[in-house]
């Protein structure tokens, strides 16, 4: 079982690179049952998209 450091790490993670399978499971099995890493998950996701939005208003 991941620990919820670990977990925001991989989440943080996925963003840039793709997980193992392993990692995957454990992520996917950690975000079932802990909802403060899975808020942090979508934290990321929506940092990640709102970048991008900031980035193609600058051209």
């Amino acid at each position: 079982m991941l620990r919820c450091k670990d977990a925001t790490r991989l989440a943080s993670q996925s963003m840039e690179r793709p997980l193992t399978v392993g990692e995957q499971l454990g992520l996917r099995w950690h975000l079932l049952i802990c909802v403060s890493c899975r808020r942090a998950e979508r934290q990321f996701k929506f940092l990640r998209d709102a970048a991008k939005v900031w980035r193609s208003g600058q051209d």
